[in-house]
């Protein structure tokens, strides 16, 4: 297993796992998504660019997962800043050297939403909304705060969710982006309705 130092692909990858992935203290460590392309290309890249280890899974029920077991990888997340088991209840969060960094931010900020944000239009009105949800109240608060440390207007953190105030939707696709195909492509679709 190779040791990455601290930069902008490792951000992204933790705020991967922030979203959609798992650490147990058996050493597991994996990424589920639906989309086959995105597991792939980015996620599969990352696990070998980063770490040197990752394997590429299909499941009989339709999804896809990238995984890897390994105690010494799970002990170097732990130090950087990641708990394992359950992230309801462990208290994980956007570890310090993250916050402390606005370009590793950005890309952590990316990695989660690619995994957990959505892009969706307002069924009624012409308005685009971009979403950041999660039920772990320290992983959601701690994203609040970092797109806040960022500058960008938000709205009421309200649950398990908020939104990017739509004047600044232009800011989180310039500063933020994406890197799922799925977010490219309704990016694409909505183009024309979001302000320059």
């Amino acid at each position: 297993m190779k040791i990455p130092s601290k930069s902008c692909e490792l951000a992204e990858f933790i705020g991967i796992l922030l979203g959609d992935g798992c650490v147990n203290k058996d050493g597991f460590i994996n990424v589920t998504t639906d989309d086959e392309f995105y597991a792939k290309n980015h996620v599969l890249k990352l696990f070998n660019d980063l770490f040197g280890i990752g394997h590429f899974y299909r499941h009989p029920k339709g999804f896809f997962r990238v995984q890897t077991k390994s105690k010494p990888m799970m002990n170097f997340l732990i130090y950087l800043g990641l708990e394992y088991g359950n992230k309801l209840t462990n208290g994980v969060s956007i570890p310090d050297w993250i916050l402390k960094n606005n370009d590793f931010l950005r890309y952590c900020l990316r990695g989660f939403f690619d995994s957990d944000g959505s892009i969706f239009k307002h069924y009624k009105w012409s308005s685009i909304y971009f979403e950041f949800k999660c039920k772990s109240k320290s992983i959601i608060i701690s994203l609040y705060a970092g797109l806040k440390l960022l500058g960008f207007e938000l709205t009421k953190l309200e649950g398990d969710r908020f939104y990017i105030k739509q004047r600044h939707n232009r800011k989180f696709i310039n500063e933020i982006g994406f890197s799922h195909p799925k977010h490219l492509n309704r990016l694409v679709k909505f183009q024309s309705l979001i302000p320059l």
